[in-house]
């Protein structure tokens, strides 16, 4: 991605009803006990990071997009939070890095062209014991929903993105996280933002 699609995302990660449905789903997690790592696929600006950093983590972030790390390096030095940033493939990730205790992955799913695959991969990355966070919209998310919201809400202090992501989910088919988990795997659901988006805790076994 280019620079300019960086900062678009710096400023979407940056509204206030963003930041805090994201917020609220690391709380969910729960802060780190001793020395536990968090990595965040698919980070982009890296909003998720700097959350789980407050939380104690020794956090990284893990993206394709030069752009976007250096995007997610910066907001962390002005945050004054030590994060650490790296350019790998979901595929080889687990090959080069010690396996986290909690990995967490927003709005990565739904646009992989394999899902099953990028699911695997999540899980197969994750520690033994450790905790899996998918963030991803429902079919809640739509444009009538987003309006009503807003009509609640306002359309200012950067609510109007809400719009633009529903109009960017209208054609799109929404992740079934359930079905795209092991036989059996055992996880908890926190409805976000009215329903639009839901986290998933999974735990590995």
């Amino acid at each position: 991605m280019s620079k300019l699609a960086a900062r678009f995302f710096r400023m979407v990660q940056s509204a206030p009803f963003y930041a805090n449905l994201h917020a609220e789903a690391v709380a969910w997690v729960g802060v780190a006990s001793g020395q536990q790592i968090w990595w965040d696929i698919g980070c982009g600006p890296g909003l998720i990071t700097r959350q789980a950093a407050r939380s104690g983590y020794a956090t990284m972030g893990i993206d394709l997009s030069p752009d976007m790390l250096a995007e997610a390096a910066k907001m962390a030095k002005q945050d004054g939070l030590q994060i650490a940033y790296r350019n790998i493939d979901l595929q080889c990730v687990s090959d080069v890095l010690e396996k986290p205790s909690v990995l967490s992955a927003a709005s990565l799913l739904a646009v992989l062209s394999d899902r099953p695959a990028g699911m695997r991969q999540l899980y197969n990355a994750t520690r033994e014991a450790g905790k899996l966070v998918i963030i991803e919209t429902t079919a809640e998310m739509t444009i009538p929903h987003a309006w009503r919201w807003l009509m609640k809400n306002g359309w200012k202090n950067g609510n109007w993105i809400l719009m633009l992501w529903a109009i960017s989910r209208r054609k799109m088919i929404p992740v079934d996280v359930p079905a795209l988990l092991p036989a059996g795997c055992q996880f908890d659901y926190l409805p976000l933002l009215d329903g639009m988006v839901g986290a998933w805790q999974i735990k590995k076994r």
